[in-house]
C-alpha cells in the first residue's frame, strides 16, 4: 500500500514540474498594453477602438466578464488619430525558463455579411527582438466584400478554419522556441461600418524549467531628460534594477551625454557597480542629462548586466533648448526697418511663450508668440508680410501705444500671399510712431522659424526713360532723334544725364556721349541727334546700343524702366525684291510638299474655287474644301544668308468656316520653330480675306514654312497663293585677306592679341566673337587688339573693305587677374550723397565705382584712396571697383538710407551753423 502511495505522490509531483504555467495575462480591465498604431476613441456607440464593458458599444456580445476590447469601423475619423490598421502592443514579457510556450485568447464578431477582403486580424510575437511571425489571424473567405470573420490557418489571407459569432471563443496557438523576452502585437484593419471585432483573456502559458538568473529594469524608458542651453544638468529621474538568483555583481553603464547614480543629489557618473551582495534585491537608479551641452537632441541607452543572466536596456532621451527669445514679451520687440522691397528675415518661435497680452481674436491665439516693432516712416504707411518655413499657418496683430498700453489696430489669419500665411497693411499712421508687431502659430502648436519683412512705399523720386525700346532708319536718313522723357520733375532741381553709346560706332555713327539737362520744373522732351553715315558697302545694317547714364538732380533722380535704347540703322545698297515665290503655277521658285491626313474633297492645285474672289488671288492657288482632319503644304528650308530686309508673306480666303474650321502657319528660322500661329478660327459662317506679312531677322540663314488647314464641311471652301519671301540681297564678298594664327589664344578683357596673316591694311577692324576692338595696324601681315569689354569666348573676326573673315579657332576669355586691391571703405551705409572713402592700391584715372550696378561720381582720386558719392537713384547692394575691366566687389554690401531729413553732403563753409 505504501508503495502505490508513494508512485501516486511523484506522479503527481511530475505532472506538476511540467504542467503549463500562467506567465502572463491580458483582462483588458487593468489593461498593460501600448496603442502602437493609431489612437483609442470612439465616434458615439457605432465606431470605435477601445476597452468597454459593454455598454457604450452597440453591438452586443456573450461569454465575457467585466472589461474586453473592442473595435469597430476604425478609419471613422471621429477621433484624433483614428486609423485603418491600429495596433496594441505588449513588449518585454519574461519567458527566461519556460519552454512549450503557449498563446491564449477569446475573440468574437457579432457581423456575418460585413467582413470584406481589405479587413483582417492578425496576433504576431516576437522572441529576444528576433523579428515578428504570424501566430494566429481571422480574414473573410476570400470574397471582395460582406462575409464573416474566420480563421485563417495557413496565413493566405483567405479563411479556413472556424467562424466567429457573438460570442466570445477561445483560441490557443503554440509558440515554439525560447528565450527571455516575448514581443506581442495585435493589429486590427477594419474601414467600414457594421465591421466589427472584441477579444479578452489574452494569456501566455509555458513549463517552467531550471530556474536562471534575471534581471530586470522598470521602466525601460525615459524621456524628458531636458534643460535650458547653460542651465545643465537634467532634473533626476529614476528606474528600478531587479535581479533574481544573481551571483555576481550588477554592471550599469550610461552612455555619452547621461550620467548615473545610486543616491539622488550626487555622486554621478558614467557608470556604477551594484555588489553581488545587493544584487537579489531592487535597487533605484537616478539617471540625468549630463551640463554643459549644447542645443540638441540626445538619446542612447543605460546598459544593464550581470554574470548568467539576459542584459537590459533603459533608453533615454533629453533635449538642450535654446534660451529663451529676446523678443518674447513686448518689451523685447525687435526693430525692423522698413524698405522698399520685400527681403525676408529669419526668426523663430521656437521656446516663445504667452507673452501676457489679451488674445487679439483671431488665428487661434494659444500662446507662442513673438514681438517685433517699426518706427513708422514719412509715408505713414506700412506692409508686413511673414512667410513659411518650419510652420505653414501664422497670425499676425498689430498694435499701436506702448507696451503696457497697447491698442490693436488690426489681426489677421491669412492675408500673405504666401498660403496661410498673415500680413497686414496700414495707412495713415502716425510719422515717427511706433507700432507694435506680434507673430504666432496657428493655434500656438507647432514652433520653429519664419520670415518676416517690413515695406514702405519709396520716396517719390525723378525717373528718365528713353521714349522708345526701339529705333529704326534707313542708311541714307541724314540723322534721327534719340528721346528722353522725364517723369515726376523736381520743382526746385534741374536733372542732368548722360546718353551713351555702349556698342561700336562702326559703320555708320560717329556718335560721342552727350550729356541732356531737364530744367527745374520742366517736363519737356530732351534730344540728342544722332548723325547717320552712309556709304557704298552692301548688307552692313547694323544696330547700336545707347543707355541713360549718370543721372542725377532732381527728387532723387534714378534711371526709369526704360534705361537702354536700340537703334536700327537699315542698309540700303542691297537689292530688293522677290527671293523665293510659290503662285502654284509656272515660275515659282519655292518648292513643297503635300502632307494630306484626311479625306479631302478638294485639297490642291485649282484655277476656281466656290465663293473664293479675294483679289490677291488670282490664276492657279491652292484650294480646300471638305478637307475633313488637318492638311497641310510644307514648304522647303530656303537659304537666305547674307538677305536682309525679309518679309515672309500670302494670300488666303476662306468661306463659311464654322467652329473647328481652323487656319495656322508655322515659320523655322534657323531649323528653329517660331511657334505654330493660328490666325483663322471658324465660328458660325466665318468668312475673311487677306494677306499675312512677318518680319524675318537679319542674319537668318535659312526659312521653311508650313499652312495647316483644319476643315470638315462639305459649305467651307478655303485658298491660299503667293507664298513669298522678300528682301534685300548683296552680292558675297571675296576677302582679299585672310587669318593664320593669333597669340595669345586665351586671356581676360584688356590683353593684347597679335594676329598674324595676310592683307591687312590701316583700314581693317577687329571683333572678338562681335564685340568691337581697338586695333593696331602694324603691317600687311601683323595686327594687334585689345580685347574689349563684353567680349566672350569665340572668333577672332578681321574684316577688310566689309569682307569678314573668321579665326579658324576660338579665342578663350578667361577670369582677369585684378591690379588692384581694396582694403576697407567707410561708411557702410548712409543716404544718397555720402561721401565713401575706400583704401586699396593699384586705382588709375579708369577706375570706377558702382553702388549696386549705379555708376558713382569719384570726387578725388590716388593709387591708394578713392573718395565716391552716394549717387542718386542708388539702392543697397554690392560696391563694386573696376579698374581695366576688372571688377572686385566688396564686402559687406552697402545700405543705402532712406530719409526725409534734409542733409548736406561734405563740411559746411565757414560761418555757417
Amino acid at each position: 500500500m505504501n508503495k502505490y502511495l508513494l508512485t501516486l505522490i511523484a506522479l503527481l509531483c511530475l505532472n506538476f514540474s511540467f504542467g503549463q504555467t500562467s506567465i502572463w495575462n491580458e483582462d483588458f480591465t487593468t489593461s498593460s498594453y501600448t496603442v502602437t498604431l493609431g489612437a483609442e476613441g470612439n465616434d458615439g456607440t457605432s465606431d470605435y477602438f477601445h476597452s468597454t464593458d459593454g455598454s457604450n458599444i452597440g453591438i452586443t456580445y456573450t461569454g465575457y466578464s467585466g472589461n474586453f476590447f473592442a473595435a469597430q469601423d476604425i478609419d471613422d475619423t471621429g477621433w484624433s488619430g483614428s486609423a485603418s490598421p491600429s495596433q496594441l502592443s505588449w513588449s518585454g514579457i519574461n519567458i527566461s525558463g519556460y519552454t512549450s510556450l503557449e498563446f491564449l485568447g477569446e475573440f468574437a464578431s457579432n457581423t456575418t455579411s460585413g467582413i470584406d477582403d481589405s479587413d483582417y486580424v492578425l496576433i504576431e510575437y516576437q522572441i529576444d527582438s528576433g523579428g515578428w511571425i504570424s501566430l494566429l489571424a481571422f480574414e473573410n473567405d476570400g470574397s471582395s466584400f460582406n462575409t464573416e470573420f474566420g480563421e485563417d490557418t495557413d496565413f493566405d489571407g483567405n479563411s479556413d478554419g472556424l467562424d466567429l459569432s457573438a460570442s466570445l471563443l477561445n483560441f490557443t496557438k503554440s509558440i515554439p522556441g525560447t528565450g527571455s523576452l516575448l514581443d506581442l502585437r495585435i493589429t486590427i484593419a477594419l474601414n467600414s461600418g457594421g465591421e466589427d471585432i472584441a477579444f479578452d483573456n489574452f494569456e501566455i502559458q509555458g513549463v517552467s524549467g531550471t530556474p536562471t538568473p534575471t534581471l530586470t529594469v522598470s521602466p525601460s524608458s525615459l524621456t524628458g531628460l531636458d534643460y535650458v542651453v547653460g542651465s545643465g544638468p537634467s532634473a533626476e529621474q529614476t528606474f528600478d534594477v531587479t535581479g533574481s538568483l544573481l551571483t555576481g555583481d550588477i554592471t550599469i553603464t550610461a552612455p555619452t551625454n547621461f550620467e548615473i547614480s545610486l543616491t539622488s543629489g550626487g555622486g554621478f557618473s558614467g557608470s556604477l557597480t551594484i555588489p553581488s551582495a545587493s544584487a537579489n534585491s531592487t535597487n533605484i537608479i537616478y539617471a540625468r542629462l549630463s551640463s554643459s551641452l549644447v542645443t540638441n537632441t540626445y538619446t542612447g541607452n543605460i546598459d544593464v548586466s550581470s554574470a548568467g543572466a539576459t542584459s537590459r536596456t533603459v533608453s533615454v532621451t533629453g533635449d538642450v533648448t535654446a534660451a529663451p527669445l529676446s523678443n518674447d514679451l513686448c518689451s523685447g520687440a525687435i526693430s525692423l526697418t522698413p524698405t522698399t522691397s520685400c527681403s525676408y528675415t529669419t526668426y523663430t518661435n521656437l521656446n516663445a511663450t504667452d507673452s501676457g497680452v489679451a488674445d487679439p481674436g483671431c488665428a487661434s491665439y494659444n500662446g507662442g508668440d513673438v514681438w517685433f516693432s517699426v518706427v513708422v516712416p514719412a509715408s505713414g504707411e506700412i506692409t508686413v508680410d511673414t512667410n513659411s518655413i518650419d510652420f505653414t499657418d501664422s497670425g499676425m496683430a498689430m498694435y499701436t501705444g506702448s507696451c503696457g498700453s497697447l491698442t490693436l489696430l488690426e489681426c489677421d489669419d491669412d492675408d500673405s500671399p504666401n498660403g496661410t500665411m498673415s500680413s497686414i497693411t496700414q495707412t495713415g499712421l502716425s510719422v515717427g510712431s511706433t507700432v507694435y508687431i506680434r507673430v504666432w502659430e496657428f493655434g500656438g502648436n507647432d514652433s520653429g522659424d519664419f520670415g518676416i519683412c517690413v515695406t514702405a512705399p519709396a520716396p517719390p523720386s525723378t525717373t528718365l526713360d528713353f521714349s522708345s525700346a526701339t529705333y529704326s532708319i534707313d542708311e541714307d536718313g541724314t540723322s534721327i532723334n534719340l528721346c528722353v522723357d522725364i517723369s515726376a520733375p523736381s520743382g526746385s532741381v534741374a536733372t542732368t544725364a548722360d546718353v551713351v553709346l555702349v556698342s561700336s560706332n562702326s559703320p555708320h555713327l560717329t556718335y560721342s556721349t552727350t550729356s541732356i539737362t531737364f530744367p527745374a520744373g520742366s517736363s519737356a522732351q530732351q534730344c540728342v541727334s544722332i548723325a547717320i553715315t552712309d556709304n557704298s558697302v552692301c548688307g552692313d545694317g547694323n544696330t547700336y546700343s545707347f543707355e541713360i547714364q549718370n543721372v542725377s538732380g532732381g527728387d532723387s533722380a534714378s534711371l526709369g524702366t526704360i534705361d537702354s535704347t536700340t537703334l536700327t540703322v537699315n542698309d540700303n545698297e542691297g537689292t530688293s525684291g522677290t527671293q523665293f515665290i510659290q503662285t502654284f503655277s509656272s515660275g515659282s521658285t519655292w518648292n513643297y510638299t503635300e502632307s494630306s491626313e484626311g479625306d479631302e474633297g478638294t485639297f490642291g492645285i485649282v484655277s476656281t474655287l466656290s465663293n473664293i474672289d479675294y483679289s490677291g488671288i488670282t490664276g492657279d492657288f491652292w484650294g480646300i474644301n471638305d478637307a475633313n482632319e488637318e492638311d497641310s503644304i510644307i514648304f522647303d528650308t530656303v537659304n537666305t544668308s547674307g538677305l536682309t530686309n525679309m518679309v515672309f508673306s500670302f494670300d488666303y480666303d476662306v468661306f463659311e468656316f464654322d467652329s473647328g474650321d481652323d487656319m495656322y502657319y508655322e515659320l523655322y528660322f534657323d531649323g528653329v520653330s517660331q511657334g505654330k500661329i493660328q490666325f483663322i478660327s471658324g465660328f458660325s459662317n466665318f468668312s475673311d480675306e487677306g494677306t499675312i506679312t512677318v518680319s524675318i531677322p537679319d542674319g537668318t540663314n535659312s526659312v521653311a514654312a508650313t499652312l495647316y488647314v483644319d476643315q470638315n464641311g462639305g459649305g467651307d471652301y478655303a485658298a491660299w497663293d503667293n507664298v513669298t519671301i522678300t528682301g534685300d540681297s548683296c552680292p558675297a564678298c571675296t576677302p582679299t585677306h585672310t587669318i593664320t594664327s593669333f597669340s595669345p589664344t586665351s586671356g581676360p578683357i584688356g590683353t593684347t592679341v597679335t594676329i598674324t596673316g595676310t592683307g591687312f591694311t590701316s583700314g581693317s577692324t577687329v571683333d572678338f566673337n562681335g564685340i568691337s576692338a581697338t586695333v593696331t595696324f602694324v603691317n600687311a601681315t601683323t595686327l594687334t587688339a585689345v580685347v574689349p569689354s563684353g567680349a566672350t569666348t569665340g572668333v577672332i573676326t578681321v574684316t577688310e573693305s566689309s569682307c569678314p573673315v573668321d579665326s579658324a579657332t576660338d579665342f578663350t576669355l578667361t577670369a582677369c587677374t585684378p591690379s588692384h586691391s581694396v582694403s576697407n571703405f567707410t561708411p557702410t551705409s548712409g543716404p544718397e550723397l555720402t561721401e565713401v572713402t575706400i583704401t586699396g592700391t593699384g586705382f588709375t584715372a579708369s577706375t570706377t565705382v558702382d553702388f549696386n550696378g549705379t555708376s558713382a561720381n569719384i570726387i578725388s582720386q590716388t593709387a591708394t584712396q578713392i573718395i565716391a558719392e552716394v549717387p542718386a537713384g542708388a539702392t543697397s547692394g554690392t560696391l563694386t571697383i573696376t579698374e581695366s575691366g576688372c571688377a572686385l566687389d566688396l564686402s559687406p554690401d552697402f545700405t543705402v538710407i532712406y530719409s526725409n531729413n534734409c542733409s548736406l553732403a561734405g563740411s559746411m563753409p565757414t560761418g555757417w551753423s
